[in-house]
């Protein structure tokens, strides 16, 4: 071998041993170099929260699992199916049987809220369909050649319909692009398709496009105005839609300007553009204007696929304008950076674009270069060349977009030097690859601070996802009618601003509101976290449900924040909290110099001041009892002691801080002496939280540490035990496991939430552990009230509520329901339990209770004529009752027995010297043997030497078995007392079907006088005595009459003709309502005459339900009215209103009467006069 190949050989040897010799030597390296280059991958990636979707934008989280990511679209990315965002895919693929709009359609957009059908063929009956709900428009061609369809992605091609000329169509996020592709001009200017449109109406507008409406007039569909544009961009909207009718048939024409096409300077191919949208997405906030135009009003390009800065031939000097409909952030967004990315897609050449913030308001589809928007200062610069995306930063201006200190008028692009060539964008109106469509991408991280339902604190206080301290002290509440007038902090030591009482700490009383003018309105909530609201486009806006709020721009530029209990919540013009009124109207007030809070009055006047210092942090706030609340803070600003002292200013608490020199608090110390100190880790998350115990009689120190691993989102949190307990959080902060002592007991809870952050399902440490299935599940409405919930046991309660949020109807998991009524100001008037005994509340105007009623059963007596009244065939003796047993003097004595100052009637039984046992029965009640059932009676016994008591016998078909119950018993000279007796499911032996009330004797020494009144039979309860015979209309011994036993027909009712009488298709319980039909000339009212009889301050509870639709807000009475008389002279009205705002299921009403007049019988009414519905 020759000496040259032998250096050769060794040269390559020696980097061959080299090579092995790094790769022997230094394993760590490689190992470190690939779990490296994994942490930056893993960092750099991220993956969508579907959750957070919305219409128009998708946020992701990056693999730190901290950072946001937002895009921002300027049309709809995603549509709603089953409650849920689901992505828009524009594909159009191959469908067969039901899947196919029509079986002449078999290709359809893939998923959008909107459908779109092709024909295989051109010449088939239906070319193309868009469908919308039950809305659709079909077109057909009427001539040309029938040619294939030819598919790919988004776009299906008809090539050759007419001699060089196509017909493309491309399916998009927010309609169709039709085009007819000119390759070169033939003299065919005008193409015709016929459409039959169905559940809606074309309607030509004045701006040459066409609208299809629905019945109501409202715009379901647009075809906007078409244009035609060259290859070389140049544009005419010389093109015009003609709807045209020939006997039963329909046309749309598209007529193009004959000689724009045949100039000789005319680039082909041309596309003419009719494209149809869906109604509000097509007034994408996109535009150009250029200077070329000389007309005085300027032609607007807001409907073109591309947006141009630079010099171009045809439109001269241009500029471009976007505005983003921006998206909401979570709760306590930090953003970090914002960019807008745009597609370049024409000349190469470098060109400098700028990018501006728009300062005045302007209008994709208006604006032009005489009317174009004003710009502020330059924000960014970007070099754009060839083909490709490009983006410009826009930080500094989203930041005050989303903080409201800026108004969105979006932002503008321009040359650096506009006599420069020009660069092309895609615009949002390019249809053909939606991807290059323009975007705001918003980076941002959250900083939870304060407390909020979907956050997590260990029991230190400590935010578990962040480590937040968060420390709130309550300095002053007044209470009183309304919202107290109160001052509450809170301090967090994430925050990093500086408020009325410095560093770190917010308040109640600096809750704002801020608003750019244009977009989300940001909420500082009480304890310092932020909330986006999200405009609806009709002066009100929105955010996450598991807030419950909602806020509304009022006409005179204040705002109205409302909660779940519909207080509300006023903030002025510049965003400061100004009034708090709750439903009662009582008015809580605060009062500024500038942008200060001066003074606090309450709904009874009482005021509540507020003293500042040099630095406008509060050093003093005075109660209306002259007691002070002082402040005093160091030379850093920070907030280091709150005294308490009363009138005569006197000392009566200190609190006092300490800081680090960041302005985290590091101790604090209560009026008693015990100190907590608080350490942090490099990033300013609390590390340690140490606070003073005692044991065994000396005083030790606890400690409580925190260690965060950010990556997994995980946090373990050591007790001073020594007991670790790891945290694990979803991508918003939201707790999804807790892991009791991991390395011993292992005990895991699980945690799930849904998009509005609300905890839908929860299992315990038991059912992890035992894999099983059984969970907590939560289920929640539009307003974020809880309505259901599931146990593992699959037991349900749920809660039905009322547009107030007020909870109407509750049910547990045995089927009880609990039923409650509120008042026009959210007040609650009555609550019905689940053995449906009511009781009701009265308030004054200031929403004070002033009167509340017991419990009250809703009055069903099984017993026929109770009371005695009744003798409609004049024996003497009350009707429905017969002496059963015995030897005695039976009589229907006068008066009724009297109870709580009210006599029962001007009748009662009495039995008089029983020389037997003796009695009086009712009619035979159907017994259920499942359901229990009380009875009851007044009895009063005058010189008795036997037993006055209340009896229940026992029968079988009318037949007495032999088995009786009685209640306990009264003799001697006892005034009218109530007896009951109680019979339980069992009680009775099997086969007993029907059930006897009795008055009854036991004879004793066969002397004296035994009365009884007011006899009832009820399920389920033991009620006062109900006056009112067959209550719940259910008896009808006359069917002929259609009106309920013992009820008259007053007034002007319709019972011969059908109109008014007892129904069967509508009841609150039982069988049986009355109907009643509302005619605005008529009086209607079912009347019951009742003997009843009482002095002045007699008490009366009342109680009704009813149901109505379409009642007349400005019609007569709907309700129910009590008249008392003296003879037949009237003493007393009153009346109760049912709800006629509105139509409404089964309304409560139940009230207390408190007689001033003496009387002797009453008239009850339900009416419904002068109504409608």
């Amino acid at each position: 071998m020759s000496q040259r190949w032998m250096k050769r050989l060794s040269w390559i040897s020696v980097i061959v041993i080299v090579s092995l010799m790094g790769a022997t030597l230094l394993p760590g390296y490689s190992d470190a170099y690939a779990a490296d280059k994994a942490k930056k991958e893993l960092f750099n990636s991220r993956q969508e929260v579907v959750e957070l979707r919305t219409e128009n934008s998708k946020t992701f989280i990056k693999g730190d699992g901290k950072t946001y990511i937002q895009e921002e679209y300027l049309e709809p990315v995603h549509y709603q199916e089953d409650g849920a965002w689901k992505e828009i895919d524009n594909q159009v693929v191959a469908v067969s049987g039901t899947k196919a709009l029509d079986p002449e359609l078999p290709y359809i957009n893939k998923a959008n809220k909107f459908r779109i059908g092709f024909a295989k063929q051109s010449k088939s009956k239906k070319l193309v369909r868009f469908q919308l709900g039950k809305a659709k428009v079909d077109f057909h061609l009427i001539d040309g050649a029938n040619v294939p369809a030819q598919t790919k992605n988004n776009k299906v091609s008809y090539k050759g319909i007419y001699p060089e000329t196509d017909l493309v169509y491309h399916t998009d996020n927010s309609g169709v692009k039709e085009e007819w592709i000119l390759h070169k001009y033939n003299g065919k200017s005008t193409f015709t398709m016929g459409m039959n449109v169905q559940h809606a109406k074309p309607v030509p507008q004045k701006d040459g496009s066409i609208q299809f409406v629905d019945s109501k007039g409202k715009a379901l569909f647009t075809i906007p105005r078409p244009v035609m544009v060259d290859a070389k961009d140049s544009i005419s909207h010389d093109v015009k839609l003609e709807l045209r009718t020939e006997g039963n048939k329909t046309y749309l024409d598209v007529k193009a300007d004959e000689e724009w096409l045949k100039d000789p300077k005319r680039a082909y191919p041309v596309a003419i553009d009719p494209s149809l949208t869906i109604q509000g997405t097509n007034d994408t906030y996109d535009a150009f204007v250029g200077n070329k135009d000389t007309t005085v009003q300027g032609t607007n390009y807001g409907s073109l696929t591309y947006l141009i800065t630079g010099t171009y031939t045809d439109y001269g000097i241009t500029r471009s304008f976007i505005k983003f409909q921006l998206q909401p952030l979570l709760s306590g967004a930090q953003i970090s950076s914002a960019r807008l990315y745009l597609n370049q897609y024409s000349t190469v050449a470098n060109q400098q674009v700028n990018l501006y913030p728009v300062t005045s308001n302007w209008s994709s589809s208006s604006v032009t270069w005489n009317n174009q928007p004003s710009i502020g200062s330059l924000l960014s610069s970007t070099t754009v060349g060839g083909a490709g995306e490009y983006s410009w930063d826009l930080t500094s201006l989203a930041r005050g977009w989303y903080s409201g200190t800026t108004k969105n008028y979006g932002v503008s692009l321009r040359h650096q030097t506009e006599t420069n060539d020009r660069k092309s964008f895609r615009s949002s109106d390019y249809a053909t690859d939606p991807t290059q469509k323009p975007k705001l991408v918003i980076t941002y991280t959250i900083s939870p601070l304060g407390e909020e339902p979907f956050w997590t604190s260990a029991a230190t206080n400590v935010n578990t996802y962040n480590g937040n301290f968060y420390l709130p002290e309550s300095d002053l509440n007044i209470p009183g009618r309304g919202i107290p007038a109160s001052v509450s902090r809170a301090y967090n030591s994430r925050a990093n601003t500086s408020g009325l009482f410095g560093y770190g700490w917010t308040s109640n009383i600096e809750q704002h509101l801020y608003d750019s003018g244009d977009g989300p309105i940001q909420y500082k909530d009480a304890d310092g976290t932020l909330h986006s609201f999200t405009p609806n486009g009709d002066g009100t806006y929105d955010t996450s449900q598991v807030l419950q709020l909602e806020l509304k721009k009022n006409a005179d530029g204040t705002y109205t924040l409302t909660d779940a209990s519909q207080n509300q919540y006023i903030f002025t013009t510049t965003g400061y909290i100004w009034k708090m009124i709750d439903p009662n109207e009582n008015t809580t007030t605060i009062n500024y110099s500038g942008a200060l809070p001066i003074r606090i009055t309450d709904a009874s006047n009482r005021i509540s001041t507020i003293t500042y210092d040099a630095n406008n942090r509060i050093s003093r706030i005075t109660d209306p009892a002259s007691r002070t609340i002082e402040y005093s803070y160091n030379a850093s600003g920070d907030l280091i002691s709150v005294t308490k002292k009363d009138a005569a200013g006197t000392s009566l608490s200190t609190v006092t801080y300490e800081y680090e020199t960041n302005h985290n608090l590091k101790g604090f110390t209560d009026p008693n002496g015990n100190k907590k100190t608080v350490t942090y880790t490099a990033d300013d998350k609390v590390q340690t939280l140490a606070y003073p115990i005692t044991v065994g009689g000396s005083v030790q120190t606890a400690t409580t540490t925190f260690a965060y691993d950010t990556v997994n989102k995980l946090t373990t949190v050591t007790d001073p035990k020594g007991t670790k307990t790891l945290y694990t959080h979803n991508d918003y902060g939201n707790v999804v496991q807790i892991t009791q002592d991991p390395a011993g007991l292992n005990y895991k809870q699980t945690f799930t939430y849904n998009n509005e952050n609300q905890l839908v399902s929860q299992k315990d440490a038991n059912a992890n552990a035992a894999n099983s299935s059984a969970t907590y599940n939560y289920t929640y409405d539009a307003n974020g009230n809880l309505t259901k919930v599931t146990n593992p046991l699959n037991e349900t309660t749920t809660t039905t509520y009322d547009e107030n949020n007020n909870p109407i109807k509750e049910t547990d998991a045995n089927g009880n329901t609990t039923t409650n009524e509120y008042d026009d100001k959210t007040n609650q008037t009555s609550t019905t339990d689940p053995a449906e005994k009511s009781s009701a509340t009265k308030y004054d105007a200031y929403g004070n209770v002033i009167e509340e009623t017991s419990a009250m059963s809703p009055g069903s007596n099984l017993a026929n004529n109770g009371s005695f009244e009744l003798d409609r065939n004049a024996d003497n003796w009350p009707d429905d009752w017969e002496t059963k047993a015995g030897t005695a003097t039976f009589s229907w004595a006068s008066p009724g027995l009297t109870t709580d100052g009210v006599t029962l009637g001007s009748r009662s039984v009495k039995i008089s010297n029983p020389q037997t046992s003796a009695a009086v029965g009712g009619k035979l009640i159907p017994y259920n043997p499942a359901k229990t059932y009380v009875f009851s009676g007044n009895v009063k016994t005058v010189n008795a030497n036997g037993q006055g008591t209340i009896y229940v016998f026992g029968y079988k078909d009318g037949v007495y078995q032999n088995i009786a119950y009685r209640s306990a018993s009264i003799t001697g000279n006892q005034d009218s007392t109530r007896l009951h007796v109680v019979i339980h499911p069992g009680d009775f032996p099997a086969g007993i079907n029907q059930l006897q009330i009795r008055a009854y004797v036991s004879a004793g020494g066969k002397i004296g006088d035994y009365y009884f009144d007011g006899l009832q039979v009820e399920e389920e309860f033991n009620g006062a005595y109900n006056v009112l015979e067959n209550g719940d209309l259910e008896r009808d011994s006359d069917p002929a009459d259609n009106i309920p036993d013992r009820w008259l027909a007053d007034g002007s009712m319709e019972i011969s003709t059908g109109v008014d009488g007892i129904d069967t298709t509508e009841k609150h319980a039982g069988n049986h309502s009355f109907r009643i039909v509302g005619k605005s000339a008529l009086w209607k009212s079912l009347r019951q005459d009742v003997k009843l009889s009482g002095g002045a301050g007699a008490l009366l509870t009342v109680s009704g339900f009813s149901k109505v639709q379409n009642p007349n807000p400005n019609g007569g009475i709907y309700g129910y009215i009590i008249e008392t008389y003296s003879g037949t002279t009237l003493q007393e009205t009153f009346t109760f209103h049912f709800n006629k705002s509105r139509s409404h299921d089964w309304e409560h009403k139940t009230a207390q009467i408190k007689t001033t007049k003496a009387f002797d019988n009453i008239k009850v009414y339900y009416e419904y006069s002068q109504q409608s519905g």
